[in-house]
């Protein structure tokens, strides 16, 4: 890693724009596929076998939210406190992109799940989904609270 031209700003404004980005594809896609879905039913709406197995596949994809949160937090209280600053913020952005694109597949999945069965409660826990996505926008405070930054970084950020 290069540390001459290290700039903590960029760091964070890459983390904003790459969660601006899978937000704003995970805001798009549910309306195309409500669109598509006003159009026909389902793929998969005549059988109420596989429907009801992708109902229960979308259930159970709720619990990658909480494993998201639990495997960022242990991440996180991983990084060392003796490590320079570049390198807390080269691995808080990894487990941070981890974190999102886990709760990214919840919401893509179920808009998935929701084209082939026309079920509308699908296409709910994919708003869930991109709600906790929104919610977790990065910013400095944040940043600064998750990694225990002292006085001294937080000023660098």
């Amino acid at each position: 890693m290069e540390q001459g031209n290290f700039q903590p700003a960029s760091i964070i404004k890459n983390l904003k724009v790459a969660h601006a980005a899978i937000v704003i594809g995970c805001v798009i896609f549910p309306f195309i596929a409500y669109y598509l879905s006003s159009i026909e039913t389902g793929l998969l709406s005549h059988d109420k076998v596989v429907a009801l197995t992708f109902f229960y596949l979308s259930l159970f994809l709720v619990a990658l939210i909480p494993l998201a949160y639990y495997l960022f937090k242990k991440n996180i209280e991983k990084i060392a406190t003796g490590i320079i600053l570049p390198e807390k913020l080269f691995l808080y952005r990894k487990y941070y992109i981890i974190k999102i694109v886990m709760i990214e597949t919840v919401c893509f999945l179920n808009i998935f799940f929701y084209l082939l069965t026309n079920t509308k409660f699908i296409l709910y826990i994919a708003v869930i989904a991109i709600i906790v996505l929104v919610v977790n926008y990065p910013n400095k405070t944040t940043i600064a609270g998750e990694l225990k930054l002292n006085q001294e970084e937080v000023d660098l950020l």
